[in-house]
């Protein structure tokens, strides 16, 4: 019920922004040509659909992603939006997305700076438990979140389902290719990003759901040592605990599954339709935390206040509910107790 309501509340955000033009880059891997837009009043290119493997059909399917590069001419990097196969959710929501095997891709969304000093990387990687979502929806389009913080904003797609996680104990499916997917797709950012102006030093990885699933085994799999910087930092957590006057669903029915994920793209700061002024305050608290943290390691709340640290003898969590931000601790610690009986945690 959840994540359907979020995704039926999401399907309407739109990012009001003008195109201005294409914009043709020369990389490592070849010619690339994306789009050029004006958000909140900053130059943003994005590229959409850059290929980081090769399609991974007929011989290569189920098996781990083969990288993918450099191309030939000029890759149209413009408008091409896909997703891996999946029994999709809300119909209405993949409008102009292709369903396709041909899926592993990533876009870039690049803040254009007076300097050429590289900057932070912000890594997406979408929710959908394994089984459905994309990179291309449109509430994970990154064009706001870096016209605003400045950082460069990256997401991609990997394999799902039976395509993504059959494990046959065989060389020929051999198991998790889905997460080989997003180690490859964080590979080539590490190797490329430079070329779209980001830091491949300062890299940052974080998700909704299933994505944040994906960060903690990032987190503990050697394969991903050294692609991305934030991982051994100290634990800060937050209960999001907003929700919209503009909201249709009652508020006895709590807060929607990934209902932040909207707060966190910038979605209100760009849509007075469907987010009030109080919504793009929330939004600037969660890019603000987001942002600080890419650059020192540290969130900061609204005033410059530190964001608490979460630890085993202090389990406290900010609370984020409109303009009040309090603190809260022991969330959820019944359910936490319980898995102590098994494990010594």
């Amino acid at each position: 019920m959840g994540g359907t309501a979020a995704s039926m509340l999401m399907l309407f955000t739109v990012i009001p922004c003008c195109f201005a033009s294409d914009v043709l880059k020369k990389t490592r891997l070849g010619w690339i040509k994306g789009n050029q837009l004006q958000v909140l009043g900053r130059t943003v290119d994005e590229f959409r659909g850059i290929p980081y493997a090769h399609p991974p059909l007929n011989a290569l399917r189920f098996r781990p992603p083969r990288p993918y590069g450099p191309w030939n001419g000029t890759l149209d990097a413009r408008s091409k939006r896909t997703a891996c196969p999946q029994v999709v959710p809300n119909p209405k929501a993949y409008t102009g997305i292709t369903l396709t095997e041909d899926c592993l891709q990533l876009n870039i969304w690049s803040p254009q700076t007076r300097t050429k000093d590289v900057v932070p990387v912000l890594v997406w990687i979408h929710g959908g438990g394994f089984t459905s979502g994309s990179s291309a929806l449109d509430w994970y389009n990154g064009v706001v979140l870096a016209a605003r913080t400045g950082l460069v904003v990256a997401s991609f797609n990997y394999r799902l389902n039976l395509l993504g996680f059959l494990d046959a104990q065989t060389p020929q499916a051999p198991g998790n290719v889905g997460f080989l997917d997003q180690n490859l797709a964080l590979q080539w950012i590490r190797a490329n990003i430079d070329q779209y102006g980001g830091d491949a030093s300062r890299v940052t990885i974080f998700g909704d759901s299933a994505g944040g699933m994906s960060v903690h085994g990032h987190l503990i799999s050697p394969l991903s040592s050294g692609l991305f910087t934030r991982g051994n930092q100290s634990v800060y957590t937050y209960v999001f605990g907003h929700q919209s006057k503009k909201n249709p669903l009652p508020s006895w029915m709590g807060i929607p599954h990934s209902y932040d994920v909207n707060y966190m793209f910038g979605r209100p700061l760009v849509d007075q339709h469907n987010f009030t002024a109080e919504d793009a305050r929330v939004s600037e608290l969660e890019i603000k935390a987001l942002s600080t943290f890419a650059f020192t390691g540290e969130p900061m709340l609204p005033g410059d206040h530190p964001w608490p640290k979460y630890t085993s003898d202090n389990t406290v969590s900010v609370y984020i509910s409109g303009d009040n931000v309090t603190e809260i601790r022991d969330f959820h610690m019944e359910k936490c107790e319980v898995w102590r009986k098994f494990w010594n945690m």
